[in-house]
């Protein structure tokens, strides 16, 4: 008795042995539950993990806020990896710590599937965030119940050859993540206070009477390849924007609602706009307060159940019709057939004609009910598009006072939008711009540029030619209206680079988030008294090539700071005044000015997060400011220069040797006013390709 399992409240086995006693291997144990699912799962046969999860949900609906039950009923992930439910088992077990871990419960088998299976965690999170909540009932973080390292097994004997080696690499899953390991929290951080900058400037606490109210919302587009880490920086963006008492310097003044929207998983479900505002709304209610909450799913459902007024004006006509004729016709007819042979059976056949309409009258509002938007169904909602008067705007409507009705600020993560086909791609872009534009409302679109360029571009594939212009595809000049920064991931510098991969072969990973956060906190009061771009970046050039050498994590917190510092309103007021000058290189329009200014200091960032001197002096800001102004004028000839600059000997196509010998380039470029002239030596410098060559006398 005296090493019985204690059970906790989320669902954890402890025994003594936490106390020091030698713990098993791995933990072998399963929970009444677990056993169960693996028996109807048929063991021995392969089988894709959601099967797993399925089964377990048929016992426990409560899991997840109450979705289990839900969730249990979809058909899950059609692709993926097939294995035995045992093997699918034995896996989970040993992803867990033994001394933390004796018993395998519910929860804990779907959160190891889903880290085992990352098309099984996109599924599941997909589903209103199920996999989060999941994560939030246990009592423990779930990563402190993961085995920091995998123990390799004990070497064989044999009888000649050499010995085998204990390979002591940790393991690591390919799945979104929150721990920083390439300088990108600082990155996630400065777009954080960016974008509760941007949303306190659209939407001020004392708006002036004469200033008119913004139209649209503010779209941010993260751009990267497939596998560059667009995920885990939404991850880490989020857990910025709704902190949990972690970040030792709150970026926002108070928590933003954030909203998960899986774009591949959605692109089946016609109209496409359905499946975003039913997931704004349901997740919005889960992170709001009680009572805003209740009011808010009232509001909702009330005008799912009246929208379609047509529909509810000839049923409600209907019924009354046929109740009124039943009542004064059918019913005393009814009535005295039935008296005749029995005598007292009037209140008999009375009752039986009640139940006859009530039934009737139930059977009505279910039909009513299927028909109308209260099923949440995607078929309901294009039958709404087909009978409404004017659905589009009854939309956008019911869209903003929604919006007005949670009261926060609020941002909408689009994910995996570079898996779709272009038609959804084009629809669900335009559908934001025009259904769902609300100033508190915030978009984060993360999706490979190339791909949105080509979804575009074979949607209106017929107008290419008419609205051409030289240096600009027809993709590009759609992104351009569709977004107000469109920002890339940080690039690895090999310096970041090496240091990543040392974490990845090194064994405890804990005592450097330690040592970090303890850091950032020292950086931070470092450069806290810092009021200018020049001041910050001096700061950080002071001894920054020997902290690198001597100690890269300090660097990296150092510059991190720097990011998160040079991000503050006080000094992009600076910078601001900085850039004034160049307006005259920029295109005439209103937005020109803003978008120079987020572009620049955007592209200052991933410079300096990446161990790049583009900053040294007023010289070289200066050429950062014609570059940006370049790729923003022209992105057909930046994509040329940056391979140029990376060594590409190719020739330049008919489109860019034009404008190469255009006079508007030649007015960037030259500029000499302004830092001029830009040179291939100094795009090697600024884009990391290599020291400036030496110049020619």
């Amino acid at each position: 008795m005296a090493n019985a399992p204690r059970q906790d409240s989320g669902g954890i086995n402890i025994s003594q042995s936490q106390m020091g006693e030698q713990p098993p291997a791995f933990p072998r144990l399963n929970t009444p539950s677990v056993s169960g699912a693996l028996s109807r799962a048929a063991p021995l046969g392969d089988i894709l993990p959601f099967v797993l999860v399925r089964e377990l949900l048929v016992d426990h609906r409560e899991y997840g806020e109450n979705r289990g039950g839900e969730i249990g009923r979809l058909s899950g992930p059609t692709d993926g990896t097939s294995k035995p439910a045992l093997v699918w088992v034995s896996e989970v077990q040993k992803l867990f710590d033994p001394r933390r871990v004796l018993q395998l419960h519910g929860r804990l088998l779907i959160l190891g599937l889903a880290h085992l299976e990352p098309q099984l965690a996109e599924y599941l999170e997909a589903q209103d965030g199920f996999l989060s909540a999941l994560r939030s009932e246990l009592k423990e973080p779930f990563e402190s119940l993961l085995l920091r390292q995998v123990e390799a097994p004990k070497p064989v004997e044999v009888p000649s050859g050499p010995p085998p080696i204990n390979d002591p690499t940790p393991l690591h899953l390919d799945s979104p993540a929150l721990d920083d390991r390439l300088g990108r929290r600082g990155f996630a951080r400065a777009l954080a206070i960016r974008l509760e900058r941007i949303w306190r400037e659209m939407n001020p606490e004392n708006r002036p009477a004469d200033r008119p109210v913004p139209q649209g919302s503010f779209v941010l587009h993260l751009h990267g390849p497939w596998g560059s880490g667009k995920s885990s920086v939404l991850e880490m963006l989020r857990d910025e924007l709704r902190p949990k008492g972690r970040a030792p310097a709150p970026t926002v003044a108070s928590p933003w609602v954030v909203v998960d929207f899986n774009a591949w998983q959605n692109q089946r479900l016609d109209p496409p706009w359905w499946p975003l505002l039913d997931g704004i709304i349901r997740q919005s209610a889960r992170q709001v307060s009680w009572g805003r909450r209740i009011w808010l799913k009232l509001r909702e459902g009330l005008w799912r159940f009246t929208t379609k007024r047509r529909d509810l004006l000839i049923f409600t006509f209907v019924a009354l019709t046929v109740g009124v004729l039943g009542y004064l016709f059918l019913r005393p007819a009814i009535v005295a057939q039935l008296e005749k042979p029995l005598g007292e059976t009037g209140e008999v056949a009375e009752k039986v004609t009640d139940i006859l309409g009530l039934l009737t009258l139930v059977g009505g509002w279910l039909w009513f009910g299927s028909r109308s938007l209260i099923s949440g169904s995607a078929r309901a909602a294009q039958s709404f598009l087909d009978s409404a008067a004017d659905p589009m705007d009854r939309i956008q409507r019911h869209f903003q006072r929604m919006v007005r009705t949670i009261d926060h600020p609020i941002a909408v993560f689009v994910d995996d939008l570079d898996r779709c086909q272009a038609s959804y791609v084009v629809q669900l872009l335009e559908g934001i711009q025009t259904l769902f534009r609300d100033p508190r409302v915030v978009y984060v679109i993360a999706a490979d540029q190339r791909w949105l360029h080509a979804c575009f571009e074979k949607t209106y594939e017929a107008f290419a030619e008419s609205v051409h212009e030289p240096g600009r595809r027809l993709g590009s000049l759609f992104l351009e209206k569709a977004f107000e920064i469109s920002v890339a991931l940080p690039e690895l510098s090999p310096g970041v680079r090496a240091g990543y991969w040392r974490f990845l072969l090194s064994g405890d990973p804990a005592q450097t988030d330690e040592r970090l956060a303890a850091l950032e906190q020292e950086a931070r009061a470092e450069f806290r008294h810092d009021r200018s771009e020049q001041q910050v970046v001096a700061r950080l050039e002071e001894s920054q090539g020997e902290a690198e050498a001597a100690d890269p994590v300090r660097a990296q917190a150092r510059r991190q700071v720097a990011v998160e510092r040079l991000a503050s309103a006080e000094i992009e007021k600076k910078v601001s005044a900085f850039l004034l000058p160049f307006a005259p290189l920029l295109e005439p329009n209103p937005r020109s000015m803003k978008r120079l200014l987020n572009a620049y200091a955007i592209r200052r960032d991933l410079a300096i997060l990446s161990g790049l001197d583009v900053l040294a002096h007023e010289g070289r800001r200066r050429k950062l400011a014609l570059w940006t102004i370049l790729a923003l004028r022209w992105p057909a000839l930046e994509d040329f220069l940056r391979e140029k600059a990376g060594g590409d000997d190719s020739e330049p196509s008919a489109e860019v040797a034009a404008l190469l010998a255009s006079s508007e380039l030649k007015e960037v470029v030259l500029a000499p006013d302004l830092g001029g002239p830009l040179t291939l030596d100094d795009l090697k410098e600024l884009l990391g390709f290599g020291p400036v060559a030496a110049e020619k006398p």
